[in-house]
């Protein structure tokens, strides 16, 4: 008798995995690194071994029956301004919410899992070029890869509602920075990612929106906030950045209608990772990824590890 295992139990398995590898690559010694000539070349190893290889392997396993699972589609000028205003708006909401973090007493300029792998006086532009390669590049691809490519894709094709699918994948994305205060951004920031990759039909495009933030926050971040905080007028510097993601999330969205219309011309089913339920009566497929046992899991070592119990 053959076991159905469902798209909803191992799509959170996969993100689980990288939870652990996550966790175990924190007991490399960073010192050594540090004094190594190839640290940023360890630093890529480090986020193929965590994502690409796992990833890799569940496209290989668990959809022996699909085809296609990723969407690796290119993108022209209208869904690269469509990433690029996408971008922005998340942008200024992020520095709002940071900054809203900030007055309540949370504050962080740690902006990717591996800054703490940046050494000090890297000033050169080899040094720089290698930085933004090793810390926004590929974290951004290879997260693209896993938290949209596969785990926003299983969701939909489990039967899940496209809007359960976005929040879903985007919470287990969010968590995996383990981090509370963090974690409003990351969790934007994952809807956003997501959006664009639905809209888009291109994980090239979501990856491309993902680098554009982490490029922003690698070179930009820590000083903007440093300007907001010190500016003796939080009123004008609030409205400001309210009014600018306004401005950026209403271009985006008549870019995503463009787009979605575009689609629809062209004969395009953008309703079609979703499977259709069979089952009438039984459990939702959204419910069934709510009360998934790895999905749990991923919850229950998210809290462990920011309550530092493991």
């Amino acid at each position: 008798m053959k076991i159905k295992i469902k798209r909803s139990f191992t799509a959170p398995l996969l993100v689980l995995i990288c939870y652990i590898l996550l966790m175990l690559s924190g007991f490399i010694s960073k010192s050594e690194l540090m004094y190594r000539d190839n640290l940023y070349l360890s630093v890529i190893v480090i986020q193929v071994l965590i994502f690409v290889i796992p990833g890799i392997i569940y496209c290989k396993v668990a959809n022996q029956k699909s085809k296609k699972i990723l969407t690796f589609r290119g993108f022209g000028m209208r869904k690269l301004l469509f990433s690029v205003f996408s971008v922005c708006a998340l942008i200024c909401i992020s520095a709002l919410v940071k900054l809203g973090l900030y007055e309540l007493g949370y504050s962080s300029e740690t902006y990717s899992l591996y800054a703490q792998y940046i050494p000090a006086g890297a000033n050169s532009l080899r040094d720089v070029m290698y930085i933004i390669l090793a810390i926004a590049v590929l974290p951004s691809v290879t997260e693209e890869f896993v938290f949209r490519g596969i785990v926003l894709t299983e969701y939909r094709k489990s039967g899940c509602k496209t809007k359960y699918a976005i929040l879903l994948s985007s919470f287990l994305f969010a968590m995996l920075h383990f981090s509370v205060e963090q974690f409003p951004v990351y969790f934007i920031g994952g809807i956003v990612f997501s959006l664009v990759y639905i809209v888009t039909d291109s994980l090239p495009a979501a990856m491309t929106a993902h680098i554009f933030n982490n490029a922003f926050s690698l070179l930009f971040e820590t000083s903007i906030l440093r300007i907001i905080i010190q500016s003796s007028s939080i009123i004008f510097v609030l409205f400001i950045f309210f009014g600018s993601f306004l401005i950026f999330f209403t271009v985006a969205l008549q870019l995503a209608e463009k787009i979605m219309l575009s689609r629809a011309l062209r004969g395009e089913d953008i309703a079609k990772p979703n499977a259709m339920s069979k089952n009438k009566g039984k459990m939702s497929a959204d419910l069934e990824a709510v009360i998934s046992p790895t999905f749990i899991a991923c919850i229950l070592l998210f809290i462990l590890r920011v309550l530092k119990v493991i």
